[in-house]
């Protein structure tokens, strides 16, 4: 069996004792935890010493913190933490694996070990713990490309914690630093699995809190959010456009307008009119505008 590493970019004490737990609860206990903490304020050195022993981690506290200024420099430090390991997770620390998320990735690892990344099915939960969302499985094989057009459909949901990705891989590809890391790890997705298969293990699933204290649970980073989804589907469009069927290139256009229609910035907007122009034509350009006064009148 490939050893796993599962890594805790660490900031917040609030919800850390649960995915700790949820480590211990593990009926396989073959890997080890790499805890990266970001110059936090709350030290978790105490609770730390109640689980030594339990579960096999080693803990750095880092100097600097990077997570206000980029989440995605801090995943990358807390992985260069990372020693001897073939499959590496990043697990946020409010986060919770499933009982049987480490025995079912080691019994299927036959399975997926000529591919670079593999999830897990999931359930999002609230500050309390409670599920707030449907059971997210999937394909057991599905090209990453196809998975993306099915989350802009609104079909299913996708975030970090419920990846594993060869370490190798992960490490030589990196993320993509947008704004929040706000698609930064469907790029990781993308890029290491090279819009080829994903193997999806859905005999265990991972825990995904939304909260006040997330990223994805506050509504006063929109703008932030916006941009980021502008990058992000404006690169699939320019340099992977050929991955995608025309209709997939419409839903990720219109992924666009539906963060930018939230809450219209006008920088934004001239760059999707510039975009329409310059990519897709005077036609789909004034239907876009079209859209837009639309949207405006409904407000």
């Amino acid at each position: 069996m490939q050893p796993l590493a599962i890594v805790i970019p660490y900031h917040r004490l609030a919800f850390f004792e649960a995915t700790l737990q949820s480590l211990v609860n593990q009926t396989d206990q073959r890997f080890r935890v790499y805890i990266g903490d970001d110059a936090s304020p709350e030290s978790p050195l105490e609770l730390l010493e109640k689980y030594r022993g339990k579960i096999d981690f080693s803990y750095h506290r880092f100097d600097e913190n990077l997570g206000g200024q980029s989440l995605v420099k801090q995943w990358e430090r807390c992985l260069s933490l990372v020693g001897d390991a073939f499959w590496v997770m990043i697990l946020g620390d409010d986060d919770l694996l499933g009982d049987y998320c480490v025995g079912e990735f080691h019994k299927h690892q036959s399975e997926f070990e000529a591919l670079n990344v593999v999830r897990f099915a999931s359930y999002i939960i609230d500050s309390k713990g409670e599920k707030q969302s449907e059971f997210f499985a999937h394909p057991k094989l599905e090209k990453s490309s196809h998975f993306l057009i099915r989350k802009f459909s609104g079909e299913t949901r996708s975030s970090l914690g419920e990846y594993v990705f060869k370490k190798d891989t992960l490490m030589d590809k990196g993320f993509r630093d947008f704004p929040l890391a706000w698609h930064s790890d469907e790029m990781a997705v993308l890029e290491c699995s090279d819009f080829g298969k994903v193997y999806s293990i859905n005999s265990a699933a991972v825990f995904i809190r939304e909260s006040e204290l997330s990223v994805s649970g506050k509504s006063d980073n929109l703008a932030a959010k916006q941009l980021a989804t502008y990058l992000f589907c404006s690169e699939m469009i320019a340099k992977h456009s050929r991955k995608f069927t025309v209709l997939g290139r419409k839903k990720i256009l219109r992924r666009i307008e539906k963060h930018y229609f939230r809450k219209p910035q006008m920088a934004l907007f001239f760059k999707l009119c510039f975009w329409y122009l310059s990519r897709t034509g005077l036609i789909n350009f004034l239907k876009f505008v079209r859209r837009f006064f639309r949207n405006s009148n409904k407000r």
